[in-house]
């Protein structure tokens, strides 16, 4: 469950799509005849291709039709030369674009002492669309996704377990999650959360999101994973761990570890932190976009930290005065874990505390929620 990637992500930055003459396009690749997605063929294979950037760089990408996984294209010392995956070997595959009119292209494919002729269609791309982070170039690839079923079990309850055959064609990309049985209004209603990672997925968000995201900027692609795992399954409540993170583009990865608790008899979601008194917790009203954003106060910290020796780490100071926590149910304790920006994502822990050493800081209400968390 802790070693599954993380991460999260949006949609590529729109473009404009210039029309150029072949001559500029040699000047400042890839400036349209060239920028744009192509659909051709490297000997007699069928590929797509895509070709973005701007002045100060520019890439491309591409894959065959038959295998659907993209190679990244990095422009050579040439305006209109590129090598595939950006290797510096001298016998990687290599493409140069020999000659270009607004909607097509002809080049050379070179690998070693093989040569095989490069001839390219332009396909039509939204205007606010960059090439290689858009649907027209992706599309392809989603052909024969599905999920796959197993069945398992988590103390004592049977469940049903989700995962993301993508048959190869995102090398980068894990998505996880499950499903209880029955087909109760409770039921429903959780499973209709568990299965979010799976919904739709031409909307710039989840996964697909981040494929987009990441090759607005590079033709490296992403790397993301989400799951969601059972951490404890009673008849009346159900402890989720949420993980999702990974690389999308941008300055560094993104993750994330959001603890989620379930009602199993209404499918309500809960927030432990709602039990807690005010010596506890700090209480803030965002609005209705926000709702409630709860702190934590140092006494409480102390609690959660009481096992902990003090040191001298950057870490330490930065645990003992961090406010905002992530907060999960297991069998008689809850698992505190700290919220830390990138730059001290390293630091972050989970700290167990007996339920027995939390009863003190509890609402009424709170109290007896816990007298039916299970043991």
């Amino acid at each position: 469950m802790e070693t599954i990637a993380r991460k999260f992500l949006a949609l590529a930055a729109a473009v404009s799509m210039t029309v150029a003459s072949p001559a500029a396009a040699a000047e400042n690749f890839p400036p349209a005849p060239y920028e744009g997605v192509w659909q051709g063929t490297i000997g007699n294979l069928q590929i797509r291709a895509c070709f973005s950037g701007d002045e100060r760089r520019s890439f491309g990408a591409y894959f065959y039709m038959s295998k659907l996984v993209t190679i990244p294209l990095i422009k050579g010392e040439g305006a209109t030369q590129f090598s595939e995956g950006g290797s510096d070997d001298a016998r990687a595959p290599r493409w140069n674009l020999t000659r270009a009119a607004d909607n097509s292209i002809v080049g050379v494919w070179t690998k070693g002492a093989k040569t095989l002729p490069l001839r390219l269609s332009r396909i039509v791309v939204a205007d606010d669309d960059m090439p290689c982070a858009s649907m027209t170039f992706h599309k392809p690839r989603l052909s024969g996704l599905r999920i796959l079923r197993s069945r398992a079990t988590k103390d004592g309850i049977a469940y049903t377990k989700l995962a993301l055959d993508h048959r190869g064609h995102f090398p980068g990309i894990s998505l996880e999650s499950f499903q209880l049985d029955g087909n109760g209004t409770a039921v429903r209603r959780i499973n209709a959360v568990l299965a979010k990672p799976f919904g739709k997925t031409e909307d710039g968000h989840g996964w697909l999101g981040c494929v987009t995201n990441a090759f607005a900027g590079s033709a490296l692609g992403a790397d993301f994973g989400e799951s969601y795992e059972p951490r404890l399954i009673s008849q009346r409540w159900l402890s989720v761990i949420h993980l999702v993170g990974g690389y999308c583009g941008g300055a560094h990865p993104d993750s994330s570890s959001i603890s989620m608790l379930f009602d199993r008899t209404s499918g309500a979601q809960l927030h432990p932190l709602d039990w807690f008194t005010e010596k506890a917790v700090s209480r803030e009203d965002l609005g209705d976009e926000y709702g409630i954003y709860t702190t934590l106060k140092p006494a409480l910290v102390a609690v959660i930290l009481r096992d902990r020796k003090p040191d001298d780490s950057e870490c330490y100071d930065a645990t003992r005065q961090q406010e905002s926590w992530d907060v999960g149910v297991d069998h008689g304790s809850l698992i505190f874990s700290p919220h830390f920006p990138h730059v001290i994502s390293a630091c972050g822990d989970e700290y167990r505390v007996p339920f027995g050493r939390l009863q003190p800081w509890l609402t009424e209400a709170g109290k007896k929620i816990f007298a039916t968390l299970p043991r």
